[in-house]
């Protein structure tokens, strides 16, 4: 029997990302979709994985193995039968204390599985910082945090949101080089997981003034953040993104410690 939808994990999404194994939870995916939690490794199963998921035989087999060794599938050696682990059982495994999950549905296709994964990553950091932007997080003892208001919750409106995400801030928190982080958000807003707003500011430096302080002193990162725009100067400030995945709440993905980072 399958299923029309997926509620993902996002933490299962930033181990995925920052272990180089999307492709794997990309079977994962499809199999969770196609299998009724078991199966058999059936030519029909396996040519039906081949086409959707633009794969050879050998690379299936690849994944495959890579699913069994690190216990996401587990299989009855006598039978041969698979058994696949539900995503609570991985989540606990990434060790990462987020209860937030994104919806994959049939609809979408395998092709963009990648800039999905680099979007929902993205959405969560963006409403993340969003909200500790907004909120001072008050700790009162060593497990109990309480939210105090720092100001007054904005009225809602029908038009998209656009929120700041320095390259900084999401390269610190994933622990990822900026040049990653733009190829994530170039590739998520291609797929129109994203939208991206790039804003800038007027400086008063002249364009001859600032050919001269590149001159003499080449390794000021501030300096690249300026660019040339109509005969003008302008500093580059960090874009502003509309977050277009829906993240949900998952009360059933929780842990009782944070201890190793992306233990697995």
């Amino acid at each position: 029997m399958n299923q029309n939808w997926l509620n993902i994990p996002v933490s299962i999404c930033i181990y995925a990302l920052k272990y180089k194994c999307i492709n794997q939870l990309q079977l994962f995916c499809w199999l969770k979709l196609n299998c009724n939690h078991r199966f058999c490794c059936n030519n029909q199963l396996i040519f039906s994985a081949m086409k959707e998921l633009r794969i050879n035989k050998q690379t299936f087999y690849r994944r495959l193995s890579w699913l069994i060794k690190k216990k996401w599938i587990g299989v009855n050696s006598i039978k041969k039968i698979y058994h696949l682990n539900s995503f609570r059982i991985i989540h606990n495994k990434t060790n990462l204390p987020i209860r937030k999950s994104v919806i994959w549905q049939t609809e979408m296709s395998f092709s963009e599985f990648r800039a999905f994964i680099c979007g929902s990553i993205i959405c969560y950091f963006v409403k993340r910082k969003n909200f500790t932007d907004k909120y001072d997080i008050v700790k009162i003892d060593k497990d109990f945090n309480r939210v105090r208001m720092k100001k007054k919750r904005p009225m809602m409106n029908s038009g998209l949101n656009y929120y700041n995400l320095p390259l900084e801030y999401l390269s610190k928190q994933l622990n990822l080089p900026k040049s990653t982080i733009q190829g994530m958000i170039a590739l998520a807003q291609k797929h129109s997981f994203i939208e991206v707003q790039e804003k800038f500011q007027e400086t008063n430096i002249s364009v001859k003034r600032l050919n001269q302080l590149r001159r003499f002193d080449k390794n000021n990162d501030s300096l690249r953040k300026l660019v040339y725009k109509d005969g003008k100067v302008f500093e580059q400030l960090p874009n502003s993104i509309t977050p277009l995945i829906r993240l949900t709440n998952s009360s059933n993905l929780k842990q009782k410690k944070l201890e190793n980072k992306y233990r697995m």
